[in-house]
């Protein structure tokens, strides 16, 4: 499963919170395209809703400093999961605990799919909230839970 494949994110979300961030900072599509090292139009095809390449919104994202999280989950979209109804919502610790999942899982050679990601994602969060109470995302924690997955066979690495 290539990277574009492990998220089904909205185009039209997308489209928005891409727009909405190059209005914010001052981007025009062409020179936004340039910085990332995409092609001219890269940025124009996400804002006409015309890809969903991850890769492509990864260099984009880069550029507008930004976690490509920010596109892919959606403060709504987190704020209605029942997962996270008995603790404190944080958008910006939802989206750094995933970033750090997402990079432990590449490091690890385990596929990215959205419900892997998304049950780590919960486990790490859920950890921030209710043990360090700093707010921060521990990695050590986040790489016990997935070494533990893996030892237990209950996620399986790309070479496996």
């Amino acid at each position: 499963m290539s990277s574009s494949e492990a998220f089904d994110f909205n185009r039209e979300k997308v489209a928005s919170l891409l727009e909405k961030e190059m209005l914010m900072q001052g981007w025009q599509a062409t020179s936004l395209a340039r910085k990332a090292k995409l092609h001219d139009h890269a940025v124009f095809h996400f804002l006409n809703k015309k890809t969903r390449n991850v890769e492509k919104l990864k260099a984009i994202a880069e550029v507008l400093g930004k976690d490509i999280s920010y596109f892919l989950i959606h403060e709504e979209d987190v704020k209605k999961r029942p997962v996270y109804d008995d603790i404190p919502y944080n958008g910006q610790l939802v989206r750094e605990a995933m970033q750090v999942v997402e990079d432990i899982m590449q490091e690890k050679g385990i596929p990215l799919s959205k419900s892997v990601v998304d049950n780590f994602t919960e486990t790490v969060y859920k950890h921030s909230q209710r043990k360090d109470r700093d707010g921060k995302i521990s990695r050590e924690y986040a790489l016990g839970v997935i070494e533990y997955a893996l030892d237990n066979n209950l996620v399986t690495c790309k070479s496996s």
